[in-house]
């Protein structure tokens, strides 16, 4: 069984760099913690209806996936209108590894 001090501090989350050519280098995708993950429902749930993604859902979901090389958060949660600027193919492509990481929980409410 893990003791606490094997719990504490431990990168337990997926990890993936993607290469995206719509903006032209690779992308750092992480898996939610539970609590980014009871985050992003709740932002979501105001925007889709039905249970459908919608490209803001998308958006929110990647603030909270993307990571730098440290695998810490790039973008804060209220900054996802800045990944609304990203080509839609690169939304596309970053959101498909994003879901598959999280066990396409992200998917609906």
């Amino acid at each position: 069984m893990l003791t606490r001090e094997q719990l504490v501090g431990q990168h337990f989350l997926p990890f993936e760099e993607v290469k995206v050519r719509a903006l032209k280098g690779t992308v750092g995708v992480q898996g939610m913690t539970a609590g980014d993950a009871l985050d992003y429902h709740k932002a979501v749930e105001k925007t889709a209806k039905d249970g459908d993604v919608n490209v803001e859902s998308l958006a929110k979901l990647l603030v909270r996936c993307v990571v730098n090389d440290k695998r810490e958060r790039v973008y804060s949660d209220d900054e996802w209108p800045e990944i609304m600027k990203w080509p839609y193919s690169a939304l596309q492509t970053v959101s498909r590894v994003a879901m598959r990481l999280n066990n396409g929980s992200a998917e609906g409410n």
